[in-house]
């Protein structure tokens, strides 16, 4: 995993910022209900291209599958185990205030007169390519958990400097907090992705990954996107950014408190 999920990985960076360029500097359509088209159109072709994978087969289990197990329920009892669940917690609770990083960046941007604001929000993708260069040679020389540490660390100074960026210079602090996502995203998600795969028994991988994408994109997303919402609306909505951003700042330092108490890691990570 340490080897190949890195460049794999690497595709969806550069359809990330492909997707960015053109929605934000070629079509220039950002707003627009046209990039649902745009989106929907991508998603056939990409059903199209995954009846071109190679056929697999199942990985053999030693018991027989229970309905339990094809649900994906007995992937709940990865979170006996401490440091899964304290990394699958952090997760949930990291992914709030990404999702207002998703919604409300762009919003910031055009604010502060970015015209094209999904090509600049591109950049923070661009950033992951050399991140997971740089992780390659970090998952070598330092344990897991100085990794998701110093990824955290990063998402607390990205909101500050988006709380921060105001007057003449604040398209300029935003372009630096939007540099740090690629690394953020890479030293704690995909590190973690990478850390499941090496944790987690093989017959259960596959259910630990979907786990893993239920307590971001499911659970963590879901609160994240609902209750930013309300915090925009009574913040930013009225040009009050910095109370917006600040808040997710602090919220994102007790996030990294609670890792650092929970995650215990060992010497041979």
């Amino acid at each position: 995993a340490r080897r190949e999920f890195p460049i794999v990985r690497l595709g969806a960076t550069l359809g990330w910022i492909a997707a960015g360029v053109l929605v934000g500097s070629v079509l220039k359509i950002d707003g627009s209900p046209f990039v649902g088209d745009w989106a929907g159109g991508a998603k056939l072709i990409l059903a199209c291209l995954c009846l071109m994978l190679p056929a697999t087969l199942p990985i053999p289990l030693e018991t027989e599958r229970t309905w339990k197990d094809r649900l994906g329920l007995s992937a709940l009892t990865l979170l006996q185990e401490k440091d899964q669940r304290a990394y699958m917690v952090t997760t949930a609770l990291l992914s709030i205030p990404l999702a207002a990083f998703y919604m409300y960046a762009p919003r910031h941007l055009k604010d502060l007169g970015d015209l094209g604001p999904s090509a600049t929000m591109a950049w923070s993708q661009a950033i992951e390519i050399p991140a997971i260069l740089v992780m390659s040679i970090m998952l070598g020389r330092f344990r897991i958990k100085t990794i998701l540490t110093l990824a955290l660390g990063l998402a607390v100074l990205r909101y500050s400097l988006f709380g921060m960026a105001e007057g003449e210079y604040a398209r300029i602090i935003m372009i630096f907090g939007l540099l740090m996502h690629g690394m953020i995203y890479t030293f704690f998600f995909i590190t973690g992705q990478i850390f499941m795969e090496e944790r987690v028994p093989r017959g259960m991988r596959a259910q630990a990954q979907a786990l893993l994408s239920v307590m971001s994109g499911g659970i963590g997303g879901l609160i994240g996107y609902t209750g930013c919402y309300y915090l925009y609306n009574r913040t930013a909505a009225y040009g009050d950014w910095q109370t917006f951003w600040m808040i997710l700042a602090v919220g994102t330092c007790l996030v990294m408190v609670y890792f650092l108490s929970a995650y215990r890691g060992r010497d041979s990570s």
